[in-house]
């Protein structure tokens, strides 16, 4: 999509094209935008042993797809994000949330989607459902074998959102591997904005002021309460690199994931 195009979104907060996928765009967008600004102005911190134990459910995805350009096949690898969710009755998790455009190129079953959690454990993953587009950018993963994970994100017993205007009063957490040459070192780094906000809810996404490049898409966003409690609200889908990022609301799947997580 052409920057003016975008800005022009940007300013009307139309509902997203079918086919927006800002966080996708050339690396070299993003690494621009990153050294546009003065490192001191990046809101974001990068994961620790001391970041709060909700993110340690977020993890790295490396997806090996296949891009039809010119009439020929080219091999390509996606970096994405994407959360280790709760299964029911306790038992270890082994389902990962992500959004669709991150496997949208994921063809050859032989080759592994590979989950990395940010304490570095691995396990190959595979696509169980997805929503098919940017319109409902979301695909649920299982993996090869369980993550024992003192902490994921639990999508059985929470509630959907009761009234839009609450949605303005969360305080957000973004969490993703984003591929910036900053901080996020090049998608190696979980990096995360927290106290950032919604602008505005569209049919299809929720618009944030928070902070996320090319990497981060499919990863986090969780709001916290005062008490510091998390609770996943949604997957991270698209944005511009400096002053947005939009997310796929939970609310919108809650019932689908229960469903498919239930087998």
């Amino acid at each position: 999509m052409p920057a003016s195009q975008f800005r022009l979104l940007l300013r009307s907060y139309k509902p997203a094209p079918k086919h927006w996928h800002p966080l996708c765009l050339s690396a070299l967008v993003f690494i621009c935008a990153a050294l546009a600004q003065p490192a001191s102005a990046d809101p974001r911190l990068r994961w620790d042993e001391q970041a709060p134990a909700f993110l340690s459910a977020v993890g790295k995805l490396t997806v090996p797809g296949i891009r039809i350009e010119s009439g020929y096949s080219r091999h390509v690898r996606e970096d994405c994000s994407g959360t280790l969710l709760a299964s029911r009755d306790n038992r270890p998790p082994r389902h990962v949330l992500t959004a669709w455009h991150c496997i949208e190129h994921y063809k050859d079953l032989s080759k592994n989607i590979i989950f990395t959690l940010p304490d570095g454990r691995q396990r190959k993953a595979r696509p169980v459902e997805d929503g098919g587009g940017m319109r409902a950018d979301w695909a649920l993963l299982t993996l090869d074998s369980p993550l024992p994970l003192s902490w994921a994100a639990d999508v059985h017993s929470r509630g959907g959102v009761s009234r839009q205007s609450e949605l303005p009063q969360w305080r957000l957490t973004m969490a993703g591997f984003s591929g910036d040459a900053g901080l996020g070192a090049d998608g190696e780094a979980l990096t995360y904005h927290s106290h950032c906000g919604v602008i505005e809810v569209t049919d299809d996404h929720v618009n944030t002021n928070c902070l996320a490049y090319k990497g981060a898409s499919g990863g986090a966003v969780f709001s916290v309460d005062e008490a510091g409690e998390a609770t996943l609200r949604g997957v991270i889908s698209a944005g511009d690199g400096q002053a947005m990022s939009a997310y796929m609301p939970l609310s919108r799947i809650r019932g689908r994931l229960r469903s498919l997580m239930s087998f």
